[in-house]
Parts: C-alpha cells; structure tokens; sequence
C-alpha cells in the first residue's frame, strides 16, 4: 500500500484546478462585432468541471447545442462559465447582427419593421368634426377629377382619424383618409351634363355637384410677358413650354383648368398668382392620371431661378407634374433624379394655401437658398416631397404624407431608395401643426451639408418605414415639442455627425411608441456620432427598444450622450 504525503497531495489537487481553469472557452459559428446576412448559428462547447449560464439577448440558450437566429436584430451572446473547484469565472461577450436577405445597410441593427396599417376610426371619434372637401365646381370632359378631403375640428383644425369616405355611384373610389387626410380621382366623363358627388363617413357628410363643360381649350405656348390674367373658368391648353420674365406677373382666376401636354414647363423669373377657392380651385393637370415612378403623361413644373421669382398660389391643385427622369439641381441636391413640381433656386419664393400636390411621377419640391411655404396644403404620393439646402421652409397645418405609396411592399431596393417625406440640410425648417409619414424611407430628415436648424411642433408624424425624426449632420440643432412619433422603424434619432457637439438634439412632450425604437443615439451606419439627445416631459413606452445608445463606429452604448 502506497502512502501519500500531504505535501505531494496538495500539489497534485493544484495542478488538476489548473488543468481545469485553462482549458479553452470554446465558442463557434459567430465573432464579435460582425454582420450575418439572413441567419447565424452558434455553439458554447462545455468542458467537465465547468458550469454554464448563456444568454442571448438575456434568454437562457443552451450548450453543446447548435442554436440558429434567424430573426433580423442586434443581438448580445453573453456566456458565463464557473470553474467548479476554484469558483473562478470567466465571461465572454460576443456583438453580432443579422440582417434580413430583403434589407440592407438603414436598418443595419434593428428588428424587420414594417410599418402596421391603419386602423379605422370609430365613429364616436368623429362627433363634432367636419368634412371638407376640394372639388371643382365645373371641370372639362375627359379628364379625371380630383378631389382632395379633409376632416376639421369645428375650430379648422385637424382631427387625426381614419377611415373611407364614400360615394354613392362611385363604388371603387372611397377616399382612404390618413389621420384627417385623402384625396382621390374621380373617373373622366366624356360628355358634358352632371355628376352628383354625395362624399360621407359615419355622420359626416358633403353633397357636391360638379358640372361637366365641353373642351373649349385656348392653347398658349412661349413666353407671356407684362401683365396677364386668366380669367375665372379658363380653359388653357399648355402645349409647349411657357415663360414668365422678371417684372412679368400672369393672374390666373379661380374655376380656371390648365392642362399641360407631357413634360411641358412652367418657367416663372417673374410672378404667379393664383386666386382659387375652395369651391372652385385652380387645377393644373396632366391628361391621365400618374402616379410615383410612372411618368407616362406627366407634365414638368415650375422651374423658378431668380430672386424675382415668385409663386402665391391660394386653392390650387397641382396634379401629374414631376414628368422628368432626370434632372439636374446643381449647385443644390437630391438624392433622387427626378424632376421637382416646384424647382426654386437663387432667392425664389413660393407660397401655397389651401393648395394641393398629389400624383406627382417624381418630386414634390427641391430648393437651393430660396424659400417655400406650405400652409394648409395637401401634399400627398410622390416620390419624395423633396430637399433643401439653405432658405426658410414653413410647414403649417399641412399634410405631407405616402412617399411613394402605402401599400406595405417593402424589398431590398425599396428599403435604401430614400424615399423620404421631406429632408432638410441648411437653413430654417419650421413645421407646425401638422401630418408627416405613411413613407418607405424617413418621414423627416435633417443632414449633411453645413449648419441648419430645424424647429418642429405639435405634429403627428406616422408609419415611415425608418425614421419618423432623423436629426443628424455638421452643425445641426432641433427643437421638437408635443408631438406623437408613433409606428415608426424609430421615433427620434440622433444620428450621424461632422465635427463636435452635432446633432444638438432637444424635445420636449413627446408621445414615442409602437416603433422599433422609440429614441436613439446613433443610427444605423459606422459613422461618427458626436451628437447629444436631451429628452424630458415625454412618454416613450411600448416600443421594442424604448431608449437606445448602440452605434455601429465602436459597438458601444453611448451613455454619456
């Protein structure tokens, strides 16, 4: 028999416990701070003499198990591994992302969203509004009929709900509203006579009738110089580009249709006026109707280059426009090549009331050191309502809203093809009281270029597939106030920056949830963020991720901004 000696045997009990302890902590099949495109898979291999606890994104995952994420996130493995003889433990933290085969690089780090669809309102939440509707009172036959629907508190301001505005006759052309929002075209007739337009939803009702006239067109082409009215009811033929020069001003009456041949130009180095009403609106059209991306038939816009150039339009609809493919903006920019409506550079101006913009092929808008105003319009399917770089745009009581289309469609190309509600980067953006989103891109984007400020307030920005607030850039600072930030990838952002100190990002009384992320520093590239988010007096709940810091620059969380 063989006796051991104590010392012996403290040494061959030391020398098993460092056996054990350094052994591999052994984990496969992802690496830290990587991107996985569709699907990942990992293993934790256990050695004996250990214990494990492993989590991912703080749920129990099992060792000596292949386990397959699938899902598009952010997501943390973190694995603990305890040394059952010395207790010594080791952590490893594994950063990994997937990213769904249909998306890309904008939503690097977030779960597939697509925005829900909306839900139609009761008809309590109606009681005490009212309809109101842009229809002509006469219009030519042949041409579809816009009509572009609003529902007002008694106050005229806007009650934020849903639903279908019908017709009798009209079956197939409901009025989708969107938060108090719609518009739609009714069929051409090709006869005159006329057409009884009964509009209702629950309570609500407008009866209209609108009478069809024969086509007695004046055709106008070339350049209109001095001073030019359009009487009330005109009916002019645009068969070729016009221009107005500077100390030239063209007055065009309410009642009145212009009818534009395909990609016909309005060039405005003078002045514009337009005195629609609500009961007989000014309409510019195009012979069919267009939609976004679907440029057959459509007609140019205004292309206003001098500070001379001005724009007042009061009850006007501008239908069909945007016809260009491509388009040169120089010096400004876009992130899109598509003709603008409205083209303003050089200290050109443009005022719209009560005005509309819809079926666009291409742009709304793009601006470069000019100004534009929207006040009570209705901007509704285009590509992008636009940028602008430098001036002062206003946006008040307006909806600016389906960018291209909500129809829920989302691919790879869809999803990085900027689709956004409108972007800012210079200049002076004050929104107020008013609609933005239903778009597959951001609702609101303010970025690149130099400093530029961006003043938003009691408005409802919904549904934008990324960002209902993207605030990002050199030199940027924003004010947001009691506004709702709902059903979004993410509500608030502050994003990407040049230099120190930008974005400076404040709100106050918000209402964030139902997206993705309710607010955020960072975004979803490896750019620089130097910015800072100050939020107070809000609410930002039932959001999948309600307050995050991540950044894709170093993989860390940004406390300290």
């Amino acid at each position: 028999m063989r006796i051991f000696k104590i010392p012996y045997l403290i040494l061959a009990i030391r020398q098993l416990c460092v056996s054990a302890f350094t052994q591999d902590f052994v984990i496969n099949g992802v690496a830290d701070k990587q991107t996985y495109q569709g699907s990942a898979n990992f293993y934790v291999q256990a050695s004996s003499g250990y214990s494990y606890d492993v989590t991912l994104n703080g749920i129990p995952v099992p060792v000596n198990v292949t386990n397959w994420v699938n899902k598009m996130d952010y997501y943390e493995l973190f694995a603990t591994r305890t040394n059952n003889a010395t207790f010594e433990v080791t952590n490893r933290l594994i950063r990994f992302i997937i990213i769904a085969s249909d998306r890309g690089a904008p939503e690097k780090g977030l779960i597939k969203w697509n925005p829900y669809p909306l839900t139609p309102s009761s008809s309590a939440e109606f009681d005490g509004a009212q309809l109101k509707l842009m229809v002509p009172n006469n219009y030519p036959v042949g041409l579809p009929i816009p009509i572009i629907a609003r529902v007002e508190e008694q106050d005229g301001n806007e009650r934020r709900v849903n639903g279908k505005i019908s017709a009798p006759g009209f079956e197939g052309y409901d009025i989708k509203l969107f938060r108090g929002h719609g518009s739609v075209f009714l069929p051409a007739t090709n006869s005159p006579g006329q057409i009884n337009y009964n509009a209702s939803i629950y309570n609500l009702s407008v009866q209209r009738i609108i009478t069809i006239d024969s086509n007695d067109w004046t055709s106008v082409s070339g350049t209109i110089s001095g001073s030019v009215n359009w009487a009330k009811n005109s009916r002019i033929y645009l068969t070729g580009n016009i221009e107005i020069p500077a100390n030239s001003t063209l007055t065009i009456e309410s009642g009145t249709v212009i009818k534009l041949n395909p990609l016909v130009n309005i060039t405005n180095n003078g002045t514009m006026i337009i005195n629609g009403t609500i009961e007989e609106p000014v309409v510019f059209t195009s012979t069919n109707i267009v939609h976004p991306e679907e440029h057959t038939g459509a007609w140019g816009g205004f292309i206003m280059k001098s500070a001379t150039s001005r724009l007042i339009a009061n009850c006007a609809i501008f239908a069909g426009g945007g016809g260009a493919t491509s388009f040169s903006f120089s010096p400004g920019g876009s992130h899109r090549s598509e003709q603008p409506v409205l083209f303003l550079q050089y200290g050109a101006a443009a005022f719209l009331t009560n005005s509309a913009i819809i079926n666009t092929a291409g742009q709304i808008g793009n601006g470069y050191q000019s100004d534009l105003t929207f006040d009570h319009c209705h901007i509704q399917r285009a590509i992008t309502c636009g940028e602008y770089v430098g001036g002062t745009i206003i946006v008040n009581h307006t909806a600016i809203f389906e960018f291209p289309i909500d129809d829920g469609v989302v691919d790879t190309d869809i999803a990085d093809a900027d689709y956004d509600g409108i972007y800012f980067t210079e200049g002076t953006h004050i929104l107020l009281n008013s609609l933005f989103g239903f778009a597959k891109d951001d609702a609101i984007d303010s970025g690149s270029g130099g400093a530029g400020t961006v003043l938003l307030s009691n408005c409802w920005v919904e549904a934008a597939l990324h960002e209902a607030l993207a605030w990002s850039g050199g030199g940027r600072v924003t004010w947001t106030y009691d506004s709702v930030l709902m059903n979004c990838g993410q509500g608030i952002e502050c994003g990407w920056s040049t230099g120190n100190n930008s974005p400076l990002c404040y709100a106050e009384r918000l209402l964030s949830t139902a997206n993705s992320v309710g607010a955020r520093l960072g975004d979803n590239y490896d750019w620089s963020y130097n910015g800072f988010l100050q939020i107070s007096n809000s609410i930002i709940v039932n959001n999948y991720r309600d307050v995050w810091g991540m950044n894709w620059a170093d993989w860390t969380y940004r406390v300290n901004q």
